[in-house]
């Protein structure tokens, strides 16, 4: 027996060698816009991961003319240091993305979103209770004579005290043309 072994009254303990254990992933990943509309959509309390930069193409950030993608996200999207891009936002009171983002959204940008008909609390976010944290948001805000109120067109309409922003940039602006 190996120079590891031990024996106990003729009974032979031989060396236990542990293998690493190889991480499981618990997150779904994203890798396309097809993807990104339904696993969000379908289940808001989920992990997710992207795995590419999403192009949505100029289309809907929400999923068939709702004016958010879910009510309520729970989960986590961690964008995983890429972008979703190109796409609208539903403008109108508390739309968004997710109406209530109370989950966790990180290493993301979110890159030549536009909105129309913006007011109060049109936002990426309309609500946070949650954590979105490393966020970069790029959004045009039409038409260029749309008067916001005070949250139009940024990250997060309104937040709740329980809230976490962290290391986020937003670039606002009216586009040149209606």
């Amino acid at each position: 027996f190996g120079e590891n072994s031990i024996s106990f009254g003729g009974v032979v303990v031989l060396e236990v060698v542990a293998e690493p254990e190889v991480p499981v992933d618990e997150y779904t990943h994203i890798k396309t816009a097809e993807e990104w509309y339904t696993l969000i959509t379908l289940n808001p309390a989920g992990k997710y991961k992207l795995d590419n930069d999403i192009d949505l193409a100029g289309g809907w950030l929400v999923k068939d003319g709702a004016p958010y993608a879910t009510e309520t996200f729970t989960g986590i999207l961690d964008g995983n240091g890429y972008t979703v891009k190109n796409a609208w936002l539903s403008g109108g009171w508390n739309n968004g993305l997710f109406r209530y983002q109370a989950g966790t959204v990180k290493n993301i940008a979110f890159i030549n979103m536009h909105s129309t008909n913006v007011v109060f609390e049109t936002a990426l976010f309309a609500f946070n209770s949650g954590t979105i944290e490393n966020v970069y948001l790029d959004m045009i805000i039409y038409p260029a004579t749309q008067q916001g109120g005070s949250g139009a067109g940024t990250l997060v309409g309104g937040a709740e005290a329980n809230c976490l922003i962290k290391n986020c940039v937003v670039n606002v602006r009216k586009s040149a043309a209606d």
